[in-house]
């Protein structure tokens, strides 16, 4: 199976410290096997009254169970703290998931795109 994957660089604000730099490489699209795993790890990370958790704790949780659900390779820092689940400060582990998002609602657009083109061929014959 091709996997398309992507890579994006972020540079995070650390108060009293050097920002963190690094690039991360994700897969672009789950498989329905690893959106179980993702939300397996979301609940695993939450404890076993998972559905009991408050706001803040379930977007970590999914968070976190996210980001390392889509990478493939992340830089040292982020492996350092845990794959995410060290950091105290919610703007790293939030400004990756952003990114992870940007590049899945891109894909998403393109996939758009080209159903529109195709409609537009099938008009024609």
């Amino acid at each position: 199976m091709n996997r398309k994957t992507a890579e994006f660089t972020v540079t995070i604000p650390v108060e009293g410290d050097e920002p963190l730099r690094g690039k991360f490489k994700i897969n672009v699209k789950l498989s329905y096997r690893e959106m179980l795993a993702m939300d397996a790890m979301r609940r695993q990370l939450l404890g076993p009254l998972s559905g009991e958790a408050d706001g803040m704790a379930a977007l970590i949780a999914s968070a976190v169970a996210k980001i390392r659900t889509h990478a493939i390779d992340t830089p040292s820092w982020w492996k350092e703290a845990g794959n995410g689940i060290d950091f105290d400060d919610m703007t790293v582990v939030l400004t990756v998931l952003e990114e992870i998002q940007k590049v899945e609602k891109t894909h998403l657009e393109e996939i758009q795109k080209a159903a529109e083109k195709a409609a537009e061929a099938l008009k024609d014959l």
